[in-house]
């Protein structure tokens, strides 16, 4: 799957996820290192509008806060 030839292309501190949307938007995996598998679920998300700002906006708010000095 796409999925695995991204985690391929990962570096020891990256974080993969993923975020399902169509009316709505909700995380389906949320971020995790490549090594651990994600569990097997799927985002129920109306198919009558697509609603990429709120997916964006998701993705967004899942990253973890950096702090740099």
């Amino acid at each position: 799957s796409e999925l695995r030839v991204a985690e391929m292309g990962m570096l020891e501190h990256d974080r993969i996820g993923t975020i399902a949307f169509g009316a709505s938007a909700a995380v389906e995996d949320p971020l995790r290192e490549r090594s651990l598998l994600p569990a097997p679920q799927r985002a129920e998300i109306g198919r009558d509008g697509t609603d990429i700002g709120a997916a964006l906006s998701r993705a967004v708010i899942s990253l973890p806060l950096l702090v740099c000095f």
